[in-house]
């Protein structure tokens, strides 16, 4: 079997679509009551340059939370 562009781009398609097809779930989180914590750092967002900045942040040994 010879794999061309377009098997290639069809295929890869395919499997993004079945797996942004597939379902996450997410728990439910309580309100907090109080919010009183400090951080260093604080990352909205934990796509690919959210999670490198918290990654960063970590290695500089720095406090730091991600909301997504």
């Amino acid at each position: 079997m010879s794999l061309n562009r377009r098997t290639f781009l069809t295929v890869g398609a395919a499997a993004a679509a079945g797996i942004a097809a597939s379902a996450a779930h997410a728990l439910p989180v309580g309100k907090p009551e109080k919010w009183d914590s400090e951080f260093d750092i604080v990352i909205v967002g934990a796509g690919g340059a959210g999670l490198a900045a918290g990654s960063v942040a970590a290695d500089l040994k720095l406090s730091a939370v991600v909301l997504e």
